[in-house]
């Protein structure tokens, strides 16, 4: 699997003016939270306006840092991202928030996928509305 070091090697190797579609870190249980927050803020920072997949699932190792740092580039940054997968990944209720309202908002987002976060652990019926809200939304999977 992909580590930290292979990550924060990436961050600093990646080809600046070229269009970067997709990201895929998914299944890297190496992968702290430090490294892949420093690696999406450098993809957000240079490839903003092409990237369209981001999955980081089953990237057990990740948590509330690197979820926060994705709703952040959801606002922000990501404004033509299409998919999302975040499945595996454990997501607090605070940050479910967050991300729920962030995905409502987002323009261009139409598949999300949260299998086995923690939603049906919490009370989920608010994040839920908000994500069904987008209109722009195709796919919505929660296992």
């Amino acid at each position: 699997g992909f580590g930290d070091g292979d990550a924060l090697a990436l961050a600093q190797a990646l080809p600046k003016g070229d269009i970067l579609e997709a990201v895929d870190l998914g299944e890297n249980s190496r992968l702290s939270n430090e490294a892949a927050c420093r690696l999406l803020e450098a993809i957000a920072g240079q490839h903003k306006g092409s990237l369209k997949s981001l999955k980081l699932d089953r990237c057990c190792s990740l948590g509330k840092p690197t979820i926060e740092m994705c709703t952040k580039l959801l606002k922000y940054s990501l404004l033509n991202l299409e998919v999302l997968d975040l499945s595996g990944m454990t997501i607090g209720m605070r940050e479910y928030k967050g991300l729920g309202r962030a995905i409502a908002y987002h323009k261009k987002i139409s598949d999300v996928r949260l299998v086995e976060t923690g939603l049906g652990k919490i009370d989920c019926r608010d994040v839920v509305r908000s994500i069904i809200s987008n209109r722009s939304l195709k796919n919505l999977d929660l296992g």
